[in-house]
């Protein structure tokens, strides 16, 4: 066996162009597999930073006959009523759709009026570049809002509403990996402004249950405190991203085994090319007594020594390509952070181990084709090509 594999590999360097030629047509497919891996690796690295750090006990105190956020409306003054109960976070806020003029039209976006920014910046563990707003015509805005609308710091801001109008200039960027990113936001009073009729009242009272209590024994509470009210579980955010995550993460390494099948058909046509033209080189080997399972051999070898050196390749181009890819579209999308495409060595031996059985079940038809050719058909064969 190893005098066939030997000779196999003195049969790949006798014509070096034809092997390249066949090593980057199984290469090709190989690189896009490893590709999708590295890049699903490095996707579902960066989504994951990106989910925000929030406490996970929260919930939302809202209208129990409000259809939405929006359409709640709470007494302000229940906020010292639940600072009383003994809860520490407590945060009333104000949500407002409004629209804002963009390069393109008319943009839906929304106005957070939240009572004690400071601490609830800290709450969130929200980056401010500038300064929180100190009146009610100042004005934060997320990261992701202002990258949109390429809004600066010192720039001003329309809210439009039917005939009506407010200016807000903005004097910081938050960065929180959270929703506030994508939103306006101000102090309540800020909101009462912009909404003269919901003044000294709130959308949604949001507050963080301590460990001295559960989910049921607070609402058995503020049921009985706070009649007309209802409470919104928050689900834990880090969760549902993560099931995201890892739903886009298969969907992408599912496109991979699909690959797979695109492998199989590129060895299968060059096992069956390479067995033509090893036809002399198999009747040389018949003629001095070889068996029709050492032409099969050595077929077969020639060709996973191939597959083998295309793997290699494949596995180098697939990690390169998806770093330049990778790299040009976080340049595009002004990405803020940025985590490399990457494979494991269990994805390496994971990808390398669907290949190899991939291009056997490829390589084996035409192996045994070109070794049962009896030695008279592969002389008038060869003879006549």
């Amino acid at each position: 066996m190893i005098a066939i594999l030997g000779l196999a590999f003195r049969s790949v360097l006798n014509d070096p162009r034809k092997a390249l030629l066949y090593i980057l047509t199984i290469a090709f497919p190989i690189m896009i597999i490893f590709a999708l891996m590295a890049i699903a690796n490095g996707y579902s690295s960066q989504l994951s930073n990106l989910i925000p750090s929030y406490a996970g006990n929260r919930i939302l105190l809202v209208n129990s006959s409000a259809n939405s956020l929006s359409d709640s409306i709470l007494e302000y003054s229940i906020v010292n009523e639940l600072h009383e109960m003994g809860f520490k976070q407590v945060f009333a806020q104000i949500l407002i759709y409004s629209n804002i003029m963009g390069d393109q039209g008319f943009l839906k976006v929304n106005v957070h009026g939240i009572d004690d920014l400071k601490r609830f910046y800290q709450y969130v563990s929200a980056r401010v570049n500038g300064s929180m707003p100190e009146s009610d015509f100042e004005a934060n805005v997320g990261i992701l809002l202002a990258r949109r609308l390429d809004l600066n710091l010192g720039d001003e801001i329309r809210l439009i509403e039917g005939e009506n109008t407010w200016t807000l200039r903005i004097v910081g960027m938050i960065d929180c990996k959270c929703p506030c990113d994508y939103e306006i936001l101000t102090s309540l009073e800020g909101a009462w402004r912009i909404r003269p009729h919901l003044m000294n009242k709130a959308s949604f009272i949001e507050l963080e249950i301590s460990g001295d209590y559960n989910f049921k024994e607070v609402e058995s509470i503020l049921m009985k405190e706070l009649h007309g009210t209802s409470l919104l579980v928050e689900r834990p955010f880090r969760d549902a991203a993560e099931n995201i995550i890892n739903a886009t993460f298969n969907s992408v390494k599912s496109w991979s085994i699909s690959t797979c099948f695109i492998v199989l058909v590129a060895t299968y046509f060059v096992a069956l090319k390479l067995s033509l033209d090893s036809e002399k080189e198999v009747l040389i080997l018949r003629y001095i007594g070889a068996s029709k399972r050492t032409a099969f051999s050595f077929i077969f070898l020639k060709s996973l020594l191939l597959v083998g050196l295309a793997s290699i390749i494949g596995l180098a181009f697939g990690v390169v390509s998806a770093e330049v890819g990778f790299r040009i579209l976080s340049i595009i999308f002004s990405t803020g952070l940025y985590e490399p495409p990457s494979l494991t060595a269990l994805d390496i031996l994971h990808g390398l181990s669907l290949i190899q059985l991939f291009s056997i079940i490829g390589i084996i038809y035409p192996s045994l084709k070109a070794s049962r050719l009896e030695v008279g058909e592969i002389r008038w064969r060869s003879a006549y090509r």
